[in-house]
């Protein structure tokens, strides 16, 4: 960021003309703090005058996407010039000056109050001040006690970071004369400011007295001026600074800097076992890319399971920590969400919230789980889903919906509260792991934000020293023992293991010497009703829950495997780790025809309809019980294409998403 006259041409170069030279940021029409306060009130005043004092002036008013459309902007849509921020061709070509209307607002992000587009696109930044709020610590502190808000330490890097915004500025303007004496308690001259708006504020909350739009270092004791008079400076400044070229963007000399955030070790979840193979990878990629670029790893569902007991190594550290590192240092030049289904996820969501922009890894696309976990409010005054809420497809939620501010998971399902939504709209991209994925999230997230989809390949192989492990404990038992039937990953009633339990009793009848494995962490109530179902079916001295191991049990659980069943009665856009660990083992597997597991080559796994029932899933368990050649088979093409499927393959895609070649 740098002040006063620049020299040069531009990436825009520069004309005579400043027709659409100009870009509002209207959103504090939207914010939840700010819509029906003064400063919205002035912003709708400001555009309107602009529009009838110099209609040519602006090019684009700019809207969030993930905030409710205000309800008294009719006038401003009429004129075509609304546009998202964020949004491809938001920032137009002719475009010279961004004039932000959050500033003062201690509670906006820095991305939102000076978004790095104005930076890139070589813009003069100028901002309109209602004033600064210097004695709100100790709330600070008592809402971070009552409501979850920032803590005091975050509410000081954030008023630090809007200070600096404003002392950076290329202009100001001030409405009222407290803020140009607030601005001036921060470092700023007064003859930097402009006096604009209708009116002063006489300090009781907001009530306008004396009109005034003079320079501030002259004052006014003006009364009664006219509204061209009062508003007249705007104009004034923005012409001025619309004659300037746009500045030449040059890449800060400081080394890219990237960081990660996802559920790693020991948090039991297939995902923080992926992050734990691709955060190496991607950093290994990145520094033969980039030998200076830097990589920082946030381990997110720290606060849900316990951490690590050895002092994490540099360059790592809590999910819950990110805003201030990412303050501290400056900001990193890209950020990488990954987001799932579950608890874990709850900081990089967080994250993703409070700084906006950056990659977002969603391992699920149906995240109803996350938004529960995530606090799951309705109120849009503490929480922007509330706008998710309203942006549902589905008219027809049940009865008490929403009540005390909570969402049931009943409700979430017929409210189609899936949450992808605001992701999408606060992210630069969401990749995907399948094409059945992209479709679902496409539905979800609807036409104007599906450009921000992609699918990124999911890795599968497992290191040299995991497949040493499964190999020498499958080498030991072969020929050995009973036939063992598997399967692996969180138990839930979604992956119909009540079909199989039925399945595997038919088989037990019909004389096979089998038994069955059900490997992965496991809740009271599931362990209850499933051991319950075995029991009924007398089968309980055949089936064994094994709840969650370490990970050498789990590899040894790998090696000990005859047949891998992994059945889904829906797909909510995932993909299956505990899939890929049964391939790249060379488990002959069984799986759904449903989503990615769809999508699986058929020469590698073994599809079945969704809907089997348990005599048909116990035939095709018989078949392939029965021929050890064909296991033999599918094993050694389901390790071949694996072992194709490298996190360093992932790695690269990400990278290139993300234009680091």
């Amino acid at each position: 960021m740098s002040t006063g006259e620049r020299s040069g041409a531009g990436p825009g170069g520069a004309g005579p003309s400043s027709a659409g030279a100009v870009v509002v940021d209207v959103r504090v029409l939207q914010s939840p703090g700010s819509r029906t306060a003064l400063p919205a009130k002035l912003a709708l005043e400001l555009a309107g005058f602009l529009e009838e004092r110099s209609p040519h002036l602006v090019g684009r008013y700019l809207l969030a996407l993930e905030w409710p459309s205000p309800g008294d902007v009719t006038h401003l849509h009429a004129l075509g010039k609304l546009s998202s921020a964020g949004a491809p061709g938001a920032i137009q070509p002719e475009a010279r000056v961004y004039l932000s209307l959050f500033c003062g607002d201690i509670g906006v992000e820095m991305p939102k109050l000076w978004p790095a587009v104005v930076e890139s696109e070589g813009l003069s930044f100028c901002a309109a001040v209602h004033g600064l709020d210097f004695g709100t610590e100790s709330a600070a502190a008592t809402e971070g006690d009552n409501k979850g808000a920032r803590s005091v330490a975050e509410w000081r890097l954030g008023r630090a970071a809007t200070f600096e915004a404003l002392r950076h500025a290329d202009a100001l303007l001030a409405t009222s004369e407290q803020a140009v004496l607030d601005l001036a308690k921060i470092g700023i001259d007064p003859a930097r400011v402009t006096l604009v708006g209708p009116g002063t504020l006489d300090g009781s909350g907001g009530r306008l007295v004396a009109p005034a739009a003079e320079p501030a270092s002259q004052g006014s004791d003006a009364t009664s001026l006219s509204r061209e008079t009062a508003w007249g400076g705007v104009v004034h400044v923005l012409e001025g600074l619309a004659r300037r070229p746009r500045r030449p963007w040059r890449r800060p000399t400081r080394p890219r800097r990237l960081a990660l955030i996802s559920p790693f070790p020991p948090v039991p979840s297939g995902v923080a076992e992926y992050g734990a193979r691709l955060a190496p990878a991607l950093r290994a990629e990145l520094r033969r890319r980039d030998p200076q670029a830097e990589m920082d790893c946030f381990a997110d569902g720290r606060d849900r399971a316990p951490a690590r007991p050895e002092v994490p190594a540099a360059g790592w550290y809590d999910a819950r920590s990110f805003g201030g590192i990412d303050a501290a240092r400056a900001g990193y030049d890209e950020v990488v969400y990954v987001l799932g289904n579950s608890e874990f996820h709850a900081g990089a969501l967080t994250a993703l919230r409070r700084r906006g922009e950056g990659i977002v890894m969603a391992h699920d696309v149906r995240m109803t789980n996350l938004f529960r976990y995530s606090g799951g409010s309705l109120d849009p005054d503490t929480d922007p889903q509330g706008d998710v809420v309203r942006r549902s497809p589905s008219s027809c939620p049940s009865e008490g919906w929403g009540q005390d501010n909570r969402v049931s998971a009943a409700d979430e399902e017929s409210g189609g509260l899936l949450l992808l939504r605001e992701i999408a709209a606060r992210a630069s991209s969401v990749l995907v792991n399948s094409q059945a994925a992209l479709h679902l999230a496409e539905v979800d997230v609807g036409p104007v934000l599906s450009r921000r989809l992609g699918v990124l390949p999911f890795a599968i192989a497992l290191p040299e020293t995991e497949l040493t492990t499964v190999r020498t404990v499958a080498a030991g038992r072969h020929g050995r023992g009973r036939l063992r039937i598997a399967s692996f990953g969180i138990v839930d009633p979604a992956k119909k293991l009540d079909v199989l339990l039925c399945a595997v009793a038919e088989l037990l009848t019909a004389g096979k010497d089998i038994e069955l494995f059900i490997v992965g962490p496991v809740s009271d109530a599931v362990s209850a009703s499933l051991r319950g179902l075995a029991a009924d079916l007398g089968v309980q001295e055949r089936v064994h829950l094994t709840g969650m191991v370490d990970r050498e049990s789990y590899l040894e659980h790998l090696g000990r495997a005859d047949l891998a069943v992994q059945l889904r009665a829906r797909d909510g856009g995932e993909a299956s780790a505990a899939v890929g660990n049964c391939l790249a083992a060379g488990i002959p597997t069984v799986v759904s025809r449903l989503g990615w597991l769809g999508e699986l080559p058929g020469h590698v796994v073994v599809k079945i309809p969704g809907r089997i029932g348990p005599p048909e899933l116990a035939e095709v368990l018989s078949g392939l019980l029965g021929d050890e050649r064909e296991r033999r088979r599918l094993s050694a093409r389901a390790a071949a294409w694996a072992a194709e499927q490298t996190t360093e393959r992932a790695a690269g895609a990400l990278l290139d998403v993300m234009g680091v070649h």
